[in-house]
């Protein structure tokens, strides 16, 4: 993060993603079939929504490919100087860990399964583990200081990562 041309920059995607969610706003309403409307003219409709549809979801990835290459030099940024958040105008952004686990390249399922079974923890496991629950519980683990079961912590992969996160005014 150089200047405050940087920031401009985000701040101008925030707005532009914020346009976005309001225009699906407006169009996630749906309009009633009026009897009186012909077969031609409902086609002609959703001609028209399925291309604007396409429209907004290349602007989506878009704006999410710009917001990616924000992320990491504010992230950065706000690091150097122990930021948390920042509020502009347009809203507020902050850092948020976000957690993540998940079984590692190569392991299979079963395996995640059996080791769960071999700790005492097969309530996470029907037919396979429930990811939720699993993450759940391995984040509870590690921020309660304790190892995972040796078992379990070679087939997993988990971390939390810093994201920047948006609120509006």
């Amino acid at each position: 993060m150089k200047n405050n041309k940087d920031l401009a920059e985000l701040a101008r995607a925030i707005e532009i993603d914020t346009a976005l969610l309001a225009s699906r706003e407006e169009t996630t309403t749906p309009t009633p079939v009026a009897p009186s409307i012909t077969n031609d003219e409902l086609l002609a409709e959703f001609v028209e929504l399925s291309n604007r549809k396409r429209e907004i979801e290349a602007e989506g990835k878009r704006i999410n490919a710009r917001l990616a290459e924000l992320q990491e030099p504010l992230l950065d940024w706000f690091a150097e100087r122990g930021i948390q958040n920042i509020r502009t105008k347009k809203g507020t952004v902050y850092v948020a860990h976000e957690f993540f686990c998940n079984k590692k390249g190569g392991v299979a399922t079963q395996q995640v399964c059996d080791a769960l079974e071999q700790i005492g923890m097969g309530r996470l496991v029907s037919p396979a583990y429930s990811a939720a629950s699993l993450k759940s519980w391995v984040r509870e683990q590690i921020e309660s200081g304790a190892d995972l079961p040796e078992q379990l912590d070679g087939l997993l992969n988990h971390e939390t990562v810093p994201r920047l996160k948006t609120k509006t005014k």
